[in-house]
């Protein structure tokens, strides 16, 4: 049987070779072990975030107190907004009888500019 200098001796050839298979060895454990480790810890995370997820959210009771001190605000906006109105509208009026009305005056002289 004759194998080629390759397998036999110190030549570059034969290292070259060996360290790429090595190489190639590690490599494929490297991305195994590392696709192993990523599976394994997105599913506890994931299993971890539901069961911290459930426990956070509030109660029916706390979402009602919540909605009737939304409408309780609404309501005190609103009365705001019609107080602003009614002062508005008093300013306004109050400005017409103020003012003199504008005497029309007829001029004598036309420019024609």
């Amino acid at each position: 049987m004759h194998f080629p200098a390759v397998w036999f001796g110190t030549l570059r050839d034969h290292y070259l070779f060996l360290f790429g298979a090595a190489g190639s060895i590690a490599l494929a454990a490297g991305f195994i072990g590392a696709w192993l480790g990523s599976f394994i810890g997105g599913r506890s995370a994931a299993k971890r975030a539901l069961t911290d997820g459930t426990r956070n959210f509030v109660d029916q009771r706390q979402i009602d107190e919540i909605s009737q001190a939304l409408d309780v605000l609404t309501v005190e906006v609103e009365r705001m907004t019609e107080g602003h109105r009614f002062i508005a509208k008093l300013l306004s009026d109050r400005s017409r009888d103020l003012v003199p009305p504008a005497r029309e005056k007829k001029s004598e002289h036309i420019t024609p500019h």
